[in-house]
């Protein structure tokens, strides 16, 4: 009885801590996938950018004069966009006062939020396949809105594009 009794609290001690480690990890592949929070509330885009529905993730390469990348997404509630200039270091915290990098993000009621001030993004694997990252914000009303000032809270992002 104790052989047995022991046998199962330890299939149940096992099963748990397995289960403890299923958390959503950040394991860039291409997966074509946008996640972040806004002021707390999960957002998440993710597939293949389709034109039809206009839903999804795309990438592009914008050449001269700007050399960046776009990265934007779409849902039925959600637009993004984050563009981030080439000159970036891999692994290397990026900040809107080096001129680096913009982001929006257009909520379900329509507004607007661009020109951020306060936002960071680490580039985490750039190679021809796919581009990762991770990256936190404070974005405002764009300034044709009727509320100036108004903002919202952008943290736990997390970018896994492909390329192709």
């Amino acid at each position: 009885m104790f052989k047995k009794t022991t046998n199962t609290l330890l299939t149940l001690l096992l099963i748990s801590i397995a289960l403890t480690n299923c958390k959503k990890k950040n394991n860039p592949s291409g997966a074509n996938i946008i996640r972040y929070k806004v002021n707390g509330q999960q957002i998440e885009i993710s597939g293949k950018y389709n034109s039809l529905s206009k839903t999804g993730v795309g990438f592009s390469d914008n050449p001269s004069p700007y050399n960046s990348y776009i990265i934007d997404g779409s849902s039925n509630s959600t637009a993004f966009l984050l563009g981030i200039s080439k000159t970036f270091t891999l692994n290397t915290s990026i900040t809107t006062k080096d001129n680096v990098f913009n982001f929006s993000h257009k909520g379900d009621k329509g507004r607007a939020y661009t020109r951020d001030n306060t936002g960071e993004i680490i580039v985490t694997n750039n190679n021809a396949n796919y581009i990762s990252g991770i990256f936190k914000a404070t974005i405002y009303f764009d300034a044709f809105n009727q509320t100036p000032g108004d903002s919202l809270k952008i943290t736990d992002g997390y970018f896994d594009i492909a390329k192709q």
